[in-house]
């Protein structure tokens, strides 16, 4: 089915979603600006591309979790498992190297504060000062985590799983600041006479990756420079699902990006879904249908619908613009 870029004509009837849309204010308007004084002129209206001015390379990125064909929605309790424990320890290395963590010191750091205690197990008791890594986890299964309800779960390798509780108690005495969330990997320095509870003494948490380092030199080269994209700035677009209404199924919203994008000529967009949403209320009924040319409607599988809505709107777009514009699609959970 060949599907039209033309804008369609509000429907008289009852108000429903589509027509709010339609009827909307402040339409293209723009709410902020950053640096504003700073921004180069980049008007493309007028300008026509043989060819995209950058290349889209996800080589370098490709993630390693998923390395050969799997069944969606079909992963086992065991490969789970065995993912979120590698990613505890990959995690732990991180924070190993960062804080200094299982290096033999004593006194104070050359940072002038006293240095991580000794590196231990989850669940083994000790008396002395010890230091653990695991991740954080919430004791109660269904409900909002507090502050009598943590737990902190180490790695399969090196402490069978091991769950302790997570005693806060000395943080919050001496008002040392904390934040927590279910999931999140941390090395927790404290006392665990018992081996099933630990007082927190203090939590080292987050390990972000290393900056950028890219020099002011190699910026300027490649966005002013004709070897890069012609002299000219990379324009690069973002947007996020849903793209239709919550009552209709005609994604009026993505049409009108579309012209958005005829108009600028970027050279990247972005689309996150959710592009079939399974909260609409359609979808949730099962109610996926096409318009035939002949009027009648066919019920036809969320795949089908894909192709038919999304994937011959862009079919359409590329056959009747000569634009740079590549598209980066990344669906949703909601997808």
């Amino acid at each position: 089915r060949r599907v039209s870029l033309s804008p369609e004509q509000p429907k008289s009837g009852t108000v429903n979603a589509t027509e709010l849309y339609q009827q909307r204010k402040g339409a293209g308007e723009v709410v902020l600006t950053y640096n504003p004084h700073d921004l180069a002129e980049d008007d493309r209206s007028q300008q026509t591309f043989s060819e995209p001015r950058c290349k889209i390379s996800s080589s370098e990125f490709t993630s390693t979790n998923v390395a050969q064909p799997y069944r969606h929605m079909n992963t086992t309790i065991e490969e789970k498992a065995r993912f979120l424990d590698s990613h505890l320890l990959e995690v732990g290395e991180v924070l190993k190297e960062r804080y200094g963590l299982g290096e033999e010191m004593e006194g104070e750091d050359a940072s002038g504060q006293n240095s991580v205690a000794a590196l231990e197990a989850v669940g083994i008791p000790r008396q002395e000062p010890v230091c653990c890594i695991g991740r954080i986890c919430n004791e109660a299964q269904e409900g909002r985590m507090n502050a009598t309800s943590i737990l902190l779960e180490g790695s399969r390798d090196q402490s069978g799983g091991t769950r302790i509780k997570l005693d806060l108690s000395h943080l919050k005495t001496n008002k040392t600041p904390f934040s927590l969330f279910p999931g999140q990997i941390v090395a927790v320095e404290g006392l665990n006479p018992s081996g099933r509870t630990m007082v927190a003494h203090r939590i080292c948490e987050g390990a972000p990756p290393s900056t950028m380092d890219t020099t002011a030199s190699d910026l300027l080269k490649f966005h002013h420079e004709e070897e890069y994209q012609g002299g000219k700035p990379l324009k690069l677009i973002s947007v996020a699902g849903p793209y239709a209404t919550v009552d209709g199924l005609d994604y009026q919203p993505l049409l009108d990006f579309m012209h958005r994008v005829q108009a600028e000529k970027p050279d990247v967009v972005v689309m996150t879904g959710p592009f079939v949403d399974m909260r609409q209320e359609s979808m949730r009924s099962g109610l996926t249908t096409v318009e035939n040319e002949d009027g009648t409607e066919t019920t036809i599988s969320f795949e089908a619908f894909f192709a038919d809505q999304i994937s011959a709107l862009f079919e359409e777009f590329f056959a009747d613009n000569d634009v740079p514009t590549q598209f980066v699609l990344v669906p949703s959970v909601d997808d």
